[in-house]
This record gives structure tokens, C-alpha cells and sequence, in this order.
């Protein structure tokens, strides 16, 4: 009782964070999480795909990777073998997009010494 007790009050304090700052997606998405821990899974569909919308969350692909994370959990639990499909299509692109950007940076990271050196 007392885990449901503080997980209820979590969610409570997220809620206010997010009447203070109604466009922070992040916000959405920690909530989601709360939710999908609660087993809420409609409720926490609907935070992720909210999140996932707003452009400027999504922008940053580790945002879109938590947002699509939850939506398959979801998704799962509810059965959703459509939405399933797209969202894990989805985290496979994502996925792909992070490992070529790690790449980037380690070659850039790799070659500043070479240039420091000239």
C-alpha cells in the first residue's frame, strides 16, 4: 500500500508540474510512465502520443526513444497489434539514428587531436 501511496502522490506532483508548465512534454511523458506502472494503459497512451506530437520534444531523438518505449508498452498491454507494429517500426529508425549519430561524434572526437596538432 504504502509503493501505491507514493506512486499516486508522484503522479499527483507531476500534474502540478504540469499546470505550471503546461507545454513540457517531458512532463507527459514521466507521467506516462507513472501510468504504465499503474497499469493506466490508455491513460498512458494518450501522455506518449501527446509527447510524441509535439515537435519540438520530438526534435531530440532521445525524447522520441522514451515516447515510443512507453507507447509499445502500451501498446502490448492493450493489445494494439496495429499501433505495435508502427511504433516498433518506428524505434527501429530511431535506434538506427542514434547509433549513426554516436558514430559522428566519436569520429569527430577522433580527429581533433589530428587538427590540434597542425
Amino acid at each position: 500500500k504504502d509503493d501505491a501511496d507514493l506512486d499516486h502522490r508522484k503522479i499527483e506532483l507531476i500534474e502540478v508540474a504540469m499546470q505550471l508548465f503546461p507545454n513540457q512534454s517531458a512532463l507527459k511523458v514521466t507521467r506516462g510512465s507513472f501510468l504504465l506502472r499503474d497499469k493506466k494503459y490508455q491513460e498512458a497512451l494518450e501522455d506518449f502520443e501527446v509527447a510524441l506530437a509535439d515537435e519540438a520534444f520530438s526534435k531530440v531523438l532521445a525524447n522520441q526513444k522514451r515516447a515510443v518505449e512507453g507507447l509499445i508498452e502500451c501498446c502490448t498491454a492493450i493489445g494494439d497489434e496495429k499501433k505495435l507494429v508502427e511504433y516498433r517500426a518506428r524505434l527501429v529508425v530511431i535506434e538506427d539514428l542514434l547509433a549513426n549519430r554516436k558514430k559522428e561524434i566519436e569520429e569527430e572526437l577522433e580527429k581533433e587531436p589530428e587538427e590540434d596538432a597542425d
